[in-house]
């Protein structure tokens, strides 16, 4: 090889050399990013999801962080109103649910009904600051706690508080901005009508309610008191008008309604694995006989007049109705 030439030679070889490197060494990185990619796209769809949560979240919060307070009078209603309106919107309202001192009744759960709490811890929950409002009725004590109200808002639901007239006044004077609903019965009367069938109250202490109840009516008739009141004289009447002012001042989004008890028990299952109306099978059997005595009547009549069409039976389309209930 001429000498001239071997410089030029070297410094190409060199140049093969470090050129291949290089080239090995994209292949190396870009291999990696390329096994990277997966993991990548994982950390992305877990950032936007949990983006996507806590929007929704902080846009429930946003709207519905007003508590709603429902007061009125024992036996006034506001209990079955309120269970109405739980079982129709489980996943948009949550209770809050209060602490008492007060014996348990028939038919009430601890930490759902009330937590019923002894007169000494109760106490403690008062030096503690816990409450938000509490207040003494018949001997007993009743609170609500700001930490009940917090575990219900953070499940971005609108926070229920039940509580009395004494709890009205306390929680207007805190910073929570709730509305207020007060569910009146018709009159006192009424009211001391219902009290007595409940069975529960003795002369004293449905005195002590009456008189409780006549001052919250008073209350709720000074301006600013209550947002909306509802006269609760028909069940019906006043679960629509609570839930149409609801709708107008919260964001309520609409549920799957329950299926009725009834309907559900009225179905049975065949061993085909076809639903059939209980109802039918009865009705069917019912038009049996008559069915059988119609048919042979209408062999007769059109041996004697052939070519008239004869009229159709009445059990016989009573059979076909019957048929026509069950469920394919």
């Amino acid at each position: 090889m001429p000498q001239r030439l071997f410089p030029f030679t070297c410094r190409l070889g060199f140049r093969q050399k470090k050129f291949f490197q290089s080239e090995i060494n994209i292949g190396a990185r870009l291999n990696h990013i390329l096994k990277s990619i997966p993991i990548l796209i994982k950390v992305v769809r877990k950032y936007q999801f949990y983006l996507k949560m806590s929007s929704s979240v902080q846009t429930v919060h946003e709207e519905n962080k007003r508590p709603l307070v429902i007061s009125g009078p024992s036996g006034s209603g506001k209990s079955t109103l309120l269970t109405r309106l739980f079982k129709q919107y489980p996943n948009t309202f949550g209770f809050s649910v209060s602490h008492t001192t007060r014996t348990p009744r028939s038919g009430e759960q601890d930490k759902i009904s009330y937590n019923f709490v002894k007169e000494d811890e109760f106490l403690k929950l008062i030096e503690e600051k816990a409450f938000i409002e509490y207040a003494q009725f018949s001997g007993n004590r009743y609170g609500t706690t700001i930490k009940a109200v917090q575990n219900v808002t953070e499940q971005g639901k609108i926070c229920v508080l039940d509580i009395d007239m004494q709890g009205v006044k306390s929680v207007k004077a805190t910073d929570l901005n709730a509305r207020f609903v007060f569910i009146k019965p018709p009159s006192l009367e009424i009211l001391e009508d219902r009290l007595r069938k409940r069975n529960t109250e003795t002369e004293d202490s449905l005195r002590k309610r009456l008189d409780a109840a006549k001052a919250e009516m008073e209350y709720a008739e000074q301006p600013g008191s209550h947002d909306y009141i509802i006269v609760n004289d028909d069940v019906e009447i006043s679960y629509k008008n609570m839930v149409g002012w609801i709708k107008e001042n919260y964001k309520v989004t609409e549920e799957a309604a329950p299926e009725p008890k009834d309907a559900a028990e009225s179905r049975t299952t065949s061993s085909a694995g076809k639903e059939v109306g209980a109802p039918a099978a009865t009705t069917s059997e019912a038009a049996k006989p008559a069915s059988d005595a119609s048919e042979a009547a209408d062999k007769k009549n059109s041996s004697d007049s052939k070519g008239k069409e004869p009229a159709q039976p009445a059990g016989k389309s009573e059979k076909k109705k019957s048929r026509l209930c069950t469920i394919m």
